[in-house]
């Protein structure tokens, strides 16, 4: 691809106008090759000499040494430099030697699985089969007793392997290895699910006599070394530094012009590297955006080039999902819009251009966003459009921020008790429970397998813990949500399934009148079977989209650790967030205009989670209500720019966190501002805030007061998921909060006089509508 050709396609189009806002060319790399200390097996070698490989760089080297010397291990490096070839080459050498070992490794999507699939049966060494919900039961005993490679996610290996460790007693009792791919999408609830299953894994292992080594990989995170660790509960020695080349590639930041949106810009841009031929993959936020921006391209571009843009996400069926993946990596689309779904390691073959709609939440995810492009040393750009939030107008003020941050660490919480009730259940399910295993975990296990005895679940005798409840525990455990999973289903098509959803996005998404976007078809909720868990749906042509609105309050279960900064209140611990879905509205697609709504009444949704709360100090709010600001629009509006910040300190997204703002608490007996975890129990983001609230507030009075808007705007103070759809908010008043709650003073600007000539203008528009001449 000739970039410069690209972007002056761009440029040239009729609606740009300069979004262009910054521009950096980053340069290629050179490889850095190295030989392992011991040769390759010759069936390997006879593999890379075919595929035209025929040196490792540094870092597939490092890591073949060091699992040779029996380490288990984490490799760091970006995309597309050769990752898999570092678990690949120990595995197989290792299973070439030892005609009883198996290998078992862990994707987090099916997508990937499959995808990898293809690369060990390439090798053509040893059978190699997937085994996840997609499998047919009729192939399942085959693949038990005759793979030697198990590709799987962490959801199969929870529901379906581990329960059933009697029957994989060749797998578990040969293991010799356990591969888990992208470890940093293992965070927050995931993370810690998953953390817990890897324990169950090893101590079913250690009971068929096995005692496996880990091969992790990672995108680049901040803490890769001890996030391993955490995640394994074992020592794990860190590879990083890609020996990889890498091609060249420019970054764009793209500003979206006033009264128009980030949807419309991103919908033309496609339009035009369609229209060019760029092979393209663009990411947005959420899967509704997704459709909506499919849906305006195809709207835009004539047949055929329609059809060769088609929209990826979660919810899709399994079919359609390999359809999709199959027509990208073979050439037969030429883009697609995909949410994070397709930013893992997919081969979705040579693409040029990577739009990114909406900062991702994390450094680490951008980068991973941006390396889907630019593979084989081949030139790349990436446009990164800068949507209407305080975090991603932060990044387009100071784009040098972006290239300087570090990344992120991610987090898990192994000690979560609301998150290992439930997986304690399923270990003592497939094994009892002996004091030796408690060391896997964390010392709270005790405690809750009291509270298990003690509610009938489990029994104690000779020392251990055995269940004796009647249910299938796995079942009751989601490893990435904290509610049940939902069916949509058609009832203009005879009620056929088209997708699924969690709990909290069907209250989202799903209620009765919501309307829901799928491949660029329109369907409006007609029923939400809350005990069946299942969204009926009906195929329309609207032209507007819904917006829920809730009622929430916060009650202070304990209060963990306080602190006193410039005289206000600061502190962490266990709230109670009760939320309750109202009603929604309507607004049009193209204008935004509210058209409607109405009133719903769906069950209240519980959470217990880990927040923080702030609240300023009386003389403070004196100040506030002396100036005749709104006070509660103030609390509001920084709750709403202090959550979009909150990412720049702790490996979030906007989503994962919540917040409620009140000029009296009933608890505190003040204005309290509260910011808290989006999960059952937490999961250690609230306490990034905490910890850092200095620095959080410090980037929020910026965003805010930065912003060149006069009464506030998406880019600073409105919120895309409030539940009060954005009222009351008062920008002057969160200004005024934010410099006193770091201790400096704010000096208003007083009424700002509109200029002379402006004056004059209004003036001779009044005398014409009194009919007389200026």
């Amino acid at each position: 691809m000739d970039i410069e050709k690209t972007l002056l396609a761009i440029q040239s189009h009729k609606k740009y106008n300069g979004q262009i806002a910054y521009r950096r060319h980053l340069p290629g790399q050179e490889a850095s090759y190295a030989d392992p200390k011991e040769p390759l097996p010759a069936a390997i070698k006879a593999y890379l000499a075919k595929e035209g490989i025929t040196r490792l760089y540094a870092h597939q080297a490092a890591a073949l040494d060091a699992v040779r010397r029996g380490e288990n291990i984490v490799v760091v490096t970006p995309t597309a430099s050769g990752k898999t070839l570092c678990y690949n080459l120990p595995v197989l050498s290792e299973l070439i030697a030892d005609d009883n070992a198996r290998a078992l490794f862990l994707f987090p999507t099916k997508a990937l699985t499959q995808d990898q699939l293809a690369t060990v049966n390439g090798f053509g060494i040893v059978p190699a089969a997937v085994y996840d919900g997609d499998t047919p039961d009729t192939v399942k005993p085959t693949i038990r007793e005759q793979a030697r490679v198990i590709l799987t996610n962490p959801d199969m290996l929870h529901l379906g392997i581990l329960p059933n460790h009697l029957k994989w007693h060749n797998l578990f009792s040969h293991l010799r290895f356990v591969v888990i791919d992208e470890i940093h999408t293992y965070r927050g609830v995931f993370g810690t699910q998953v953390a817990h299953v890897i324990r169950r894994l090893r101590r079913l292992a250690q009971e068929h006599g096995a005692d496996p080594q880990f091969i992790l990989t990672s995108a680049t995170i901040a803490n890769p070394k001890q996030h391993a660790e955490r995640l394994t509960g074992l020592p794990v020695s860190l590879i990083a530094g890609s020996g990889a080349p890498q091609g060249a590639r420019d970054f764009v930041f793209w500003r979206v012009p006033q009264r128009t949106t980030y949807l419309s810009e991103a919908a033309w841009l496609l339009e035009v590297l369609l229209t060019e031929r760029a092979r393209t993959i663009a990411f947005a936020r959420a899967r509704q955006v997704v459709e909506r921006m499919l849906r305006r391209v195809q709207q835009k571009v004539a047949a055929p080039l329609a059809h060769c843009l088609m929209a990826y996400r979660g919810g899709y069926l399994p079919a359609e999902r390999r359809a999709i993946e199959q027509a990208l990596f073979s050439g037969k689309l030429l883009g697609v819009v995909a949410t994070n779904a397709l930013e893992l390691g997919i081969d979705v073959g040579d693409m040029d251009v990577c739009v990114i709609a909406g900062y991702p939440g994390t450094i680490a995810s951008t980068w991973q966003q941006a390396g889907r492009v630019g593979r084989r040393e081949r030139p790349s750009l990436v446009i990164f459009i800068a949507v209407a939030n305080p975090l991603d107008q932060y990044f387009l003020r100071h784009p040098e921020m972006f290239f300087n941050k570090p990344t992120e660490s991610a987090l898990i919480d192994t000690a979560n008790p609301y998150l290992l009730l439930g997986q304690a259940r399923c270990a003592a399910h497939e094994l009892p429970l002996s004091p030796q295993d408690l060391s896997l975990w964390d010392p709270v296990l005790l405690d809750l397998l009291t509270i298990l005895e003690e509610d009938g679940e489990v029994t104690k005798s000779d020392g251990r813990w055995f269940y004796v409840g009647q249910d299938y525990p796995a079942q009751k455990v989601n490893l990435r949500t904290t509610g049940g999973t939902f069916l949509l289903r058609d009832r203009s098509a005879g009620n056929r399934l088209i997708g699924t959803m969690d709990r909290h996005t069907a209250f989202s998404e799903a209620y009765p009148g919501a309307v829901y976007l799928h491949q660029g078809h329109t369907y409006r909720a007609e029923e939400l079977d809350v005990p069946g868990e299942t969204a009926y749906l009906r195929q329309v042509d609207v032209d507007y989209y819904t917006m829920v609105g809730r009622q929430k309050s916060t009650e202070i279960l304990t209060t963990l650790a306080e602190k006193e900064l410039h005289s206000h209140y600061f502190a962490i611990g266990q709230l109670k967030v009760r939320t309750k879905v109202t009603g929604y509205i309507k607004k049009h697609e193209l204008t935004g205009q509210v058209l409607g709504g109405d009133n719903l009444s769906l069950p209240e949704e519980v959470l217990e989670t880990m927040g923080m709360w702030f609240s300023p100090s009386p003389e403070l709010v004196a100040k506030v209500e002396e100036a005749g600001l709104n006070l509660m629009g103030g609390l509001h509006a920084v709750e709403h720019a202090a959550i979009a910040l909150l990412p720049l300190f702790a490996m979030c997204d906007r989503n994962d966190v919540g917040g409620l703002s009140t000029t009296v608490h009933t608890q505190t007996g003040r204005p309290t501002i509260f910011i808290h975890d989006a999960y059952q129990g937490g999961v250690g983001f609230a306490e990034k805030g905490f910890e850092r609230a200095e620095e959080l507030l410090a980037a929020t009075l910026e965003a805010v007061a930065t912003c060149p808007c006069e009464n506030g705007c998406p880019n600073c103070i409105h919120s895309p998921k409030c539940s009060n759809f954005n009222r009351p908010l008062d920008k002057e008043a969160a200004i005024m909060l934010l410099y006193g709650l770091l201790g400096q003073e704010y000096k208003r600007q007083g009424r700002k006089e509109l200029p002379s000539l402006l004056r004059q203008n209004i003036r001779r528009q009044l005398h014409r509508l009194k009919g007389v001449e200026a």
